[in-house]
């Protein structure tokens, strides 16, 4: 899991805490390809997403739900 977190970080260009939701799905899916192939994980990052733009996702949310 933690090279989830540092891909992540990585495709983090201004460092803010949030990425949009395809480029939060390409860091997981780098990770587990397999795993979600068919798959998608919009409706769970939507969870996540800010007020005004349902793309944007507050990445450091999800891993605190993750690793609390």
């Amino acid at each position: 899991m933690t090279a989830v977190w540092k891909s992540v970080k990585e495709n983090d260009i201004d460092k803010n805490g949030f990425m949009l939701c395809s480029e939060l799905e390409d860091c997981f899916r780098e990770q587990w390809p397999v795993e979600f192939e068919g798959k998608s994980l919009v409706y769970y990052f939507r969870k996540f997403s800010t007020d005004h733009d349902k793309n944007l996702i507050n990445y450091r949310a999800i891993k605190n739900e993750i690793y609390p």
